[in-house]
């Protein structure tokens, strides 16, 4: 593999990382704006934590039901809140957190997208097709104002574009390794906050 059929890759994936970094910091200000993002954060921030669900202080506890926001769920027989969505997603920013870095978490995951998308191309183009394959997936990528967005927020949906091309990568490479470690990225990917992403793009 010679390195020029790398360089569309790399470039574009330091340059989405730069766009997600500058309009989650310049446009969003690190700020979750809908109760998908919260919820994703509050579980996350419990399992930085250490914890699996956050306690409600006693005296609190008579208000909790309508304390309690949309997509968490209370639990009055032991005082609890846990997130109601799948935890993987949770769990991915959580690690960023921990180095109070959980703003990165979506820039982060659409420049991995963008390596593995052209690790993708580069399996299934061979030659002078492969440069081409890669800048018109690179292209393709860039143009779509549903990834460039979402990469700036704390939505799942980056991170489900994520797994299921590490998913795909694996598959196509077709080896002893790759293939044992598909169906784990897979459950990883049905974990994320809702299995059916995952499950509509592996079905075909």
């Amino acid at each position: 593999m010679s390195t020029a059929a790398r360089v569309p890759a790399w470039a574009a994936a330091l340059g989405v990382l730069a766009i997600s970094l500058a309009g989650s910091v310049a446009l969003l200000h690190g700020v979750g704006f809908s109760m998908d993002e919260f919820a994703a954060s509050f579980q996350a921030r419990i399992f930085a934590s250490g914890q699996l669900q956050a306690t409600v202080p006693a005296e609190w506890r008579p208000l909790a039901p309508w304390m309690t926001p949309v997509f968490v769920n209370y639990k009055p027989l032991s005082g609890v809140w846990v997130g109601s969505y799948l935890p993987v997603y949770a769990a991915i920013r959580a690690v960023f957190s921990l180095v109070r870095a959980e703003w990165l978490t979506n820039p982060a995951l659409a420049a991995l997208t963008v390596l593995l998308l052209g690790a993708v191309v580069r399996r299934l183009w061979t030659g002078g097709q492969r440069m081409r394959g890669t800048a018109f997936a690179m292209l393709f990528l860039l143009l779509s104002a549903q990834f460039l967005v979402t990469s700036m927020t704390g939505y799942s949906m980056p991170a489900h574009l994520c797994l299921n091309l590490l998913w795909l990568w694996l598959y196509l490479r077709n080896d002893q390794a790759s293939l044992a470690a598909v169906p784990w990225i897979g459950v990883l990917a049905l974990g994320l906050h809702n299995p059916v992403p995952h499950a509509i793009f592996v079905a075909p």
